[in-house]
């Protein structure tokens, strides 16, 4: 400790004490004030927006792939908790880019809501908890704690637009495997055949669940075990392959089990046991490799990142963190606002009504449906079921209108097409897309059978005076003529023909159908928009 003698004066005086006691607590003290305010900041950022934290956690509840949803936060909290002495050794300073993050994915989200898309409101919303962190933390902080504050948006419920990919690579990969056996199999996207026996390979099955959970516990494994980024990213990226592969042996050997016990094995009637125990002896395995390649600094010993000057670094004296706290929720406040203002229920509005097209070319309406089987299509604002009868046979159409959709009420959906949900006595083929020829016109085609009964469905989209196959042209043109204030008027249209034994049968009659019919319903549904 540096003394100082005054001439004249028998006094010693301590001259550092202190400037070294304000300055240790400066920095304590700047930590308090931030961290009540990013507090007070989140939780009323989680109030503004709590229609869409209630949608997250009805999701996590309901659908048992994101359950590990419950355990990001508390995870993320401990890693932040590994970083305590780091955080202690930086100040922290609000800053004016983590602000305008705030009001930038605030954006987002509107536009995810007014297209209805749900995980684009999810991961908006994530982003705008991270970016308060960085409104009132400022950059440095925030590149700590870069890794957490990424592992959050494993809270948004995603993947589910997965699972006909996921369900082609683990029955493919199971198939090939039963080929090289000299197994005679056959897998048409959905069903895997073999001799005594058929399984579906079913959203459950598709291995999402898996993935989500080794990315999960995979990610905080990394982080606790490799400081280098590209260890971290080679670990996570290893891990989801291999749960790749091990659902498409979960697949294979259930096969196996099934062909030999004649279908008559308990696992064949109830697999998700052997499927986590797998899942458990893999995710060991993969950890004791890993540990070979972990690096020696724990987490705290870390070294700290640079300090960059940046303009956006506001200082204390001019932004103080409640008032980056305050103005980044008053901004991302503003959202839900303008969505209440142009949301409001219309009033005066006659009712939307599909009239079935009048008969013509030699189709006659028929009383009733002749077969028990209709698409599933919830929230419409008006549908239309009937039945014809020509000279190829019986023809089915359905169609359903939506307007000023709204999750849960929009046309394109999870829940929406043509399976009827917890329905199993229908099976499917994949969707085939088909231009029909002197039509003008290209469908997605899908065979349905159930028992003896076969039908060929064909469908397609109606959005704004096009005819579209494509769901995601449905949805982002949707979406532009909202943002524009044109209104989403969109809808499906599904015609539907018998067959027997061959699908082809039912071809002729359907295109036969829509030569002499198309034109009415075009004029069905462009009245029901009122000519829009």
């Amino acid at each position: 400790m540096a003394t100082e003698a005054t001439p004249g004066s028998d006094k010693v005086q301590t001259q550092s004490a202190r400037p070294e006691s304000n300055r240790a607590a400066s920095p304590d003290r700047h930590w308090r004030s931030a961290a009540i305010w990013l507090v007070l900041g989140i939780a009323g950022l989680l109030t503004v927006y709590m229609p869409t934290v209630r949608a997250m956690e009805r999701i996590w509840t309901y659908n048992k792939s994101y359950a590990h949803c419950f355990f990001i936060a508390p995870l993320a909290a401990y890693m932040v908790w590994l970083n305590r002495h780091r955080l202690a050794a930086l100040t922290p300073r609000p800053s004016a880019w983590g602000i305008g993050a705030v009001l930038a994915f605030g954006g987002t989200w509107y536009v995810a809501h007014l297209g209805a898309i749900q995980v684009g409101e999810h991961l908006s919303l994530v982003a705008m908890a991270v970016s308060l962190v960085w409104a009132v933390l400022g950059e440095r902080a925030v590149r700590l704690l870069a890794f957490p504050l990424g592992f959050l948006f494993l809270l948004a419920p995603f993947g589910e637009g997965l699972f006909p990919i996921l369900i082609s690579i683990a029955g493919k990969l199971a198939v090939s495997v039963l080929h090289l056996m000299g197994t005679p199999v056959a897998f048409d996207g959905y069903y895997l055949r073999v001799e005594n026996g058929e399984w579906r390979i079913t959203e459950a099955c598709s291995g999402l669940r898996f993935i989500l959970s080794i990315i999960t516990v995979g990610a905080v494994y990394s982080y606790t075990s490799y400081s280098r980024w590209w260890k971290r990213v080679a670990f996570l990226a290893s891990s989801v392959l291999a749960a790749l592969l091990m659902n498409a042996f979960r697949v294979w050997l259930l096969v196996m089990i099934g062909m030999y016990s004649n279908m008559k094995a308990p696992l064949v009637r109830n697999h998700v046991p052997l499927g986590w125990a797998i899942f458990a002896v893999m995710v060991l395995v993969i950890f004791a490799l890993g540990r070979a390649w972990m690096d020696p600094e724990a987490v705290g010993e870390r070294p700290l990142p640079p300090e960059r000057k940046t303009r956006a670094e506001a200082p204390r004296r001019r932004v103080t963190f409640a008032g980056a706290a305050v103005l980044a929720l008053a901004l991302a406040a503003g959202w839900p606002l303008l969505v209440s203002a142009i949301e409001r229920p219309r009033t005066g509005e006659p009712p939307i009504v599909l009239v079935a097209p009048a008969d013509r070319g030699g189709w006659v309406s028929i009383p009733s449906m002749p077969w028990d089987w209709e698409p599933h299509y919830a929230g419409a604002k008006a549908t239309v079921r009937h039945a014809y009868q020509g000279a190829l046979g019986p023809i089915g159409l359905y169609a359903a209108f939506f307007r000023d959709q709204r999750q849960g009420a929009e046309l394109v959906r999870v829940e929406n097409g043509l399976p009827t949900p917890g329905d199993a006595a229908w099976r499917y083929t994949p969707e085939v897309r088909r231009t029909l020829s002197g039509l003008d016109i290209t469908i997605e085609e899908v065979d349905a059978r159930s028992g003896a009964l076969g039908l060929r469905v064909w469908r397609w989209y109606w959005v704004r005076g096009r005819n579209t196959p494509d769901a995601a042209t449905v949805k982002i043109t949707g979406l532009v003529s909202k943002l524009l204030g044109r209104g989403d008027d969109a809808a499906v249209i599904v015609v539907y023909a018998p067959f027997d034994q061959n699908a082809d049968q039912a071809t002729p009659a359907l295109t036969t159908f829509l030569k002499d019919m198309k034109p009415r319903i075009d004029q069905m549904v462009m009245a029901a928009a009122g000519g829009h």
